[in-house]
């Protein structure tokens, strides 16, 4: 791995930025390179992963995203209920990635 990505840290995001309760922000040395976030429905979806490794689960699929793709720009990915199929993410990175709104990213 070329980048330097900080430990992830549970932090509970703004409520109306698409209901997303579960969000991690992967930094490298030149700040954010990646916010990942999980909506409620996805949380609580039996479909999702496991809820006690849920954290890593997302850490580990934002890091995988950003060693295979290296983008140039902070990135903002969404993970909904649709996109999860027992345990794994269905859908490919580029359909989960959103523009920044006024969230103060």
């Amino acid at each position: 791995m070329d980048t330097y990505y900080e430990h992830p840290e549970y932090r509970p995001f703004f409520p109306n930025a698409l209901n997303a309760s579960h969000s991690i922000e992967i930094m490298d040395f030149d700040g954010l390179a990646l916010l990942i976030q999980m909506t409620d429905e996805a949380v609580e979806s039996p479909q999702r992963p496991d809820k006690a490794s849920l954290l890593h689960w997302l850490w580990n699929t934002g890091v995988d995203y950003l060693e295979k793709n290296d983008p140039d720009e902070r990135q903002r990915m969404v993970i909904t209920e649709a996109d999860l199929e027992n345990g794994k993410l269905s859908t490919p990175y580029e359909n989960l990635l959103k523009e920044f709104d006024g969230s103060g990213y």
